[in-house]
């Protein structure tokens, strides 16, 4: 291979397709120290891109990071957390990603502007998202340790990247979220089928699902009306056009939080889109919106639409 120490976007693309494509559900389990014929195939994919990308000593490089992933595969241990510690200021709670794209079977439009995409310049962020993703399909004992370890009363978001690729993989979430009725859940979703699928399956108190626009569904009212019936809904998230610039921000800096030119403009915007007058503007920091520490998104009795302007 020709050698080159970045990644752009096509190759990330072709590292992960190599990755899933080679993994069988006869072939064992991953992240053990019993080599395996899945193990074997991670290993070898990840070496053969550390020497394509080079530097594989030199810490932060994407040679560095795929080495290591290898390495950790190798000797049984985890690359990455499985569950992403609380702290972050824009997401002050717990949180759980996999591969958007590969992992969103109701995705539509959102593919366009995904925020996701931008974040998988980072080889960190790119392959937790395909740790998580080669666990969630092939081996969950390492989600349900690190899903029970949450502390008390914890908050969770699942799905920060990527979305519920089926019903058995919902059917594990809602198992888990019945087991600890402390544990707060939310989420996005495109997958409305998924959900609609497991309809008459007992649905967990504690998670609240936010109907994600930009899905293939967009358009069809019929679903969309089954999907906010289920008990689980709270209502909907949209990312509205709004354009790119304001007077005094850009869509892609957090200086648009604080402007009332850019609120103005998304309530405007969400208004004409769902035909309600009450409307509410993310305001970008989780866990602020709220009187008392609540969030909007979690709160399943708060059925008002929420919009971001679409970057």
């Amino acid at each position: 291979m020709k050698y080159q120490p970045t990644m752009n976007r096509q190759n990330m693309r072709q590292f992960i397709e190599e990755i899933l494509s080679g993994l069988t559900p006869n072939g064992g389990d991953i992240f053990t120290t019993d080599e395996t014929a899945n193990a074997s195939h991670v290993v070898a994919v990840c070496h053969k891109w550390s020497r394509k990308c080079g530097k594989v000593t030199k810490r932060g490089t994407w040679g560095w990071y795929f080495a290591r992933f290898a390495r950790c595969v190798t000797d049984g241990v985890l690359p990455h957390t499985v569950i992403s510690a609380a702290g972050n200021i824009k997401l002050p709670f717990y949180s759980w990603s996999t591969l958007a794209d590969f992992t969103c079977p109701g995705a539509g439009d959102c593919l366009e502007f995904c925020y996701t995409f931008t974040g998988w310049r980072y080889p960190a962020a790119l392959l937790r998202q395909l740790q998580n993703t080669i666990l969630i399909r092939h081996q969950r004992g390492p989600i349900r340790e690190a899903f029970r370890a949450l502390p008390t009363d914890a908050i969770l978001r699942l799905y920060v990247d990527g979305d519920i690729e089926n019903t058995d993989q919902l059917a594990f979430w809602f198992g888990l979220l019945n087991q600890r009725g402390d544990v707060q859940a939310y989420g996005y979703s495109k997958s409305w089928e998924v959900f609609l699928a497991l309809a008459d399956l007992p649905a967990p108190d504690n998670y609240c699902l936010n109907i994600s626009s930009g899905s293939k569904y967009d358009g069809d009212d019929d679903l969309l009306q089954q999907i906010t019936d289920l008990p689980v809904t709270r209502g909907g998230f949209h990312a509205v056009q709004i354009g790119n610039k304001g007077p005094d921000w850009s869509i892609k800096s957090d200086k648009r939080w604080a402007s009332t030119d850019y609120h103005t403009k998304v309530r405007e915007a969400l208004r004409l889109l769902s035909g309600t007058k009450k409307v509410f503007s993310c305001p970008g920091k989780c866990g602020e919106c709220l009187p008392n520490g609540q969030h909007a998104c979690g709160q399943r009795d708060f059925v008002v639409p929420i919009a971001i302007g679409a970057h």
